[in-house]
């Protein structure tokens, strides 16, 4: 279970900078760049930690 989070947050981060970083770089403006860079990034985070979860089958009846 560590390591699915850790492998999500890791990708949760790296996800959310260089959307950001592109999104400015399209000229957004940085308050709406930095909103949609973290939402873009939870969205990836959770389907990230799904499919990590159910690869090592943690929760199984």
């Amino acid at each position: 279970m560590f390591t699915a989070f850790s492998i999500s947050e890791i990708i949760f981060s790296i996800s959310k900078i260089l959307i950001h970083y592109e999104l400015l770089q399209l000229s957004f403006e940085p308050y709406k760049a930095s909103m949609v860079g973290s939402i873009c990034g939870w969205i990836i985070f959770f389907v990230v930690i799904n499919y990590s979860i159910k690869a090592v089958k943690l929760f199984m009846k």
